[in-house]
């Protein structure tokens, strides 16, 4: 079975504590007090994990992923070629770096700002300019950082040709092969053959140059550079390793960053057309629904019983058409920012039976059991009760809708300073890998069936949305087959 990620960090976190604790005391206690901290961390995430969206989860837990096998690559038993000391110290140096890169890079959602910090902790870590190119779907070339010593000759080496007049070229070389490049002694001919003009050239007093490429599941997205001027030494074995981590990280956070800003712009275009077609559908269904009970009330003249029968699915049809229409509408308010919310007090037992109200019609034409519990105990709250509605009325609706046999309860009690409703239904249930999936928009547990009805998979999505805008959230409980619980708890003040 392949590892989940989850289980690869405690398989690190394992293989971390057992090189900290075995043979000589490779790391001091400050180090130590690092990795507890970390330990530490990833158990408060576990507890919290569930109220992040996947990708939020994703993103983060490969930087821990990262960082944790910094640390055990940092502290991996090798053969020391120096003094104990001097490894240790270098280590912990490597260890220190890796632990503030991984801090830049996944504390800023500006990827390229992110990168411009990262190269000002290399040139303070270990070399003296360090310089970023990206690669553009186009393949055009350009340059994300320049730090350092010299930085205006890097960022003209950045901009130098990178075609095959110049083969030579170090970034040039990177980006075609996928590899490392590693310039031990830059010497005024290596210089001559890679292109810059020759103030660049002087400007740089260059001594050494290591160009990685930024790699992220096989796609090439660009290279950092790490350079040392006159008097300085070659990038050593270690050194390498190191650099190359880093891009390793870095390539990490651009394609979160990338992929990021393409679900913004796909979720934008998603909601404009939305918006747009549930504003189109509204006007003709408020023709049909006017013309229908104009119809129903006998104008322009009385029509049959058999007649009043097929008027009563036409209203029932599109009032359900209506109810979609504003659930779309609705989420898009609430993922735009659009929506507010409007607290005031209100008896939440008050709403949980005007809501069960709209809803228990329904099941009943099922043959479904209804029922409604309010616990002993205060129910009055300082929230928004259109919104409350909004939620038992989704949560209601869908459990009718995805149950065929048995029934349907709403529970309310109060814990505390929040409230909790329960609405459990003895339908078809949630697989275990889809329970996160039931709150993504446009996502739906029985998609195929067309006995369930329309539905465009907005129902839980916008419960969400709205539990979290009350100060609240949202928890699900189900096992195919034996039906789905929905907790919300939402603060009564």
């Amino acid at each position: 079975m392949e590892e989940t990620l989850w289980e690869r960090i405690n398989r690190l976190m394992a293989r971390l504590s057992e090189q900290l604790e075995e043979g000589p005391p490779r790391a001091p206690a400050d180090e130590r007090e690092l990795a507890e901290r970390i330990r530490r961390e990833l158990r408060r995430y576990e507890e919290h994990r569930q109220r992040m969206s996947p990708p939020d989860r994703e993103r983060l837990l490969d930087f821990v992923v990262d960082d944790l096998v910094g640390l055990t690559r940092a502290y991996a038993p090798t053969p020391p070629a120096e003094p104990p000391e001097a490894d240790e110290a270098r280590a912990g140096r490597a260890l220190r770096l890796l632990v503030d890169a991984g801090a830049v890079l996944a504390g800023s959602l500006e990827y390229e700002a992110a990168l411009d910090r990262l190269a000002r902790l290399a040139v303070a870590w270990f070399a003296d300019a360090c310089g970023v190119h990206l690669v553009d779907p186009a393949h055009v070339v350009r340059r994300a950082a320049a730090v350092g010593a010299g930085r205006e000759a890097l960022a003209g080496l950045g901009t130098a040709p990178l075609d095959a007049e110049h083969p030579h070229h170090p970034i040039a070389l990177a980006l075609r092969t996928g590899e490392t490049v590693n310039v031990a002694e830059v010497t005024p001919e290596y210089l001559r053959g890679i292109g810059p003009e020759p103030l660049t050239r002087e400007a740089l007093q260059l001594r050494a140059a290591l160009v990685v490429p930024l790699l992220a599941r096989g796609q090439l997205l660009g290279a950092i550079t790490f350079i040392r001027t006159r008097g300085g030494r070659p990038f050593a074995g270690d050194e390498v390793v190191l650099a190359e981590e880093l891009a390793r990280r870095a390539a990490l956070a651009v394609e979160h960053a990338q992929l990021r800003d393409e679900a913004e712009r796909a979720r934008g275009a998603r909601s404009e057309f939305v918006g747009s077609i549930s504003h189109e559908f509204r006007t003709p269904l408020m023709t049909v629904m006017a013309f229908a009970h104009l119809l129903q009330e006998g104008i322009p003249e009385p029509i049959p019983a058999s007649a009043r029968e097929h008027v009563g699915r036409i209203l029932a049809a599109v009032g359900h058409l209506d109810r979609l229409v504003e659930e779309s509408l609705g989420f898009r308010r609430a993922e735009a920012g659009w929506d507010t919310v409007q607290p005031e007090s209100v008896d939440l037992a008050t709403v949980a039976r005007e809501s069960a109200a709209l809803v228990e019609p329904l099941a009943r034409q099922k043959g479904l059991d209804f029922e409604v519990e309010v616990a002993p105990g205060p129910t009055v709250a300082h929230t928004d009760p259109d919104k409350v509605r909004q939620i038992l009325f989704n949560l209601l609706g869908n459990a009718v809708k995805f149950t065929d046999f048995g029934g349907i309860r709403l529970a309310l009690r109060t814990e505390r300073d929040h409230a909790l409703f329960e609405v459990s239904d003895t339908g078809i249930g949630i697989a275990p890998e889809h329970l996160e999936l039931a709150f993504e928009s446009f996502w739906q547990a029985d998609p195929g069936s067309a006995e369930r009805g329309p539905g465009i998979g907005l129902g839980l999505a916008l419960v969400r949305r709205l539990a979290w805008m009350l100060g609240g959230d949202v928890r699900v409980a189900s096992e195919p087959g034996r039906g789905s619980v929905f907790r919300v708890k939402i603060p009564l003040g």
